[in-house]
């Protein structure tokens, strides 16, 4: 079926999950102004590679081309937002760093890398 290509784009990880979007969004209990500013998802997957550090890449499925583009969009927004955050927390800088944003059609990607120096500050932050 549809889930095809998503399932075998997961492959390369060890630790992965796919799901229907409207499913996670109401078990997240998303803020409303979060969830009415995204564009329609219908499926999404998390894959990941853990060795030292995590390696690992989420994709979103869209309803359509548009809906592609202004989802990129809203996710650049987030990152120009962390890269104004990340001189207050450097640890958050190595991350931003690491993000790629890409995905072609209806696919949007976005991968990342926490190395396992990050994790490990990460781990030593007092809980808030």
């Amino acid at each position: 079926g549809r889930m095809g290509p998503l399932v075998r784009s997961l492959e390369r990880g060890n630790v992965w999950a796919v799901g229907r979007f409207d499913t996670l969004s109401a078990q997240a209990n998303l803020p409303s102004r979060v969830a009415n500013q995204l564009p329609p998802i219908t499926w999404f997957s998390v894959s990941g590679r853990v060795n030292g550090g995590i390696l690992g890449e989420i994709r979103a499925q869209t309803r359509d081309e548009d809906s592609a583009s202004s989802l990129r969009d809203v996710v650049r927004g987030v990152m120009a937002v962390g890269k104004l955050q990340a001189a207050a927390h450097p640890e958050l800088e190595v991350l931003l760093r690491s993000l790629q944003l890409g995905g072609t059609g209806t696919t949007v990607a976005l991968s990342f890398e926490l190395p396992a120096e990050l994790l490990d500050i990460i781990g030593a932050l007092p809980a808030r």
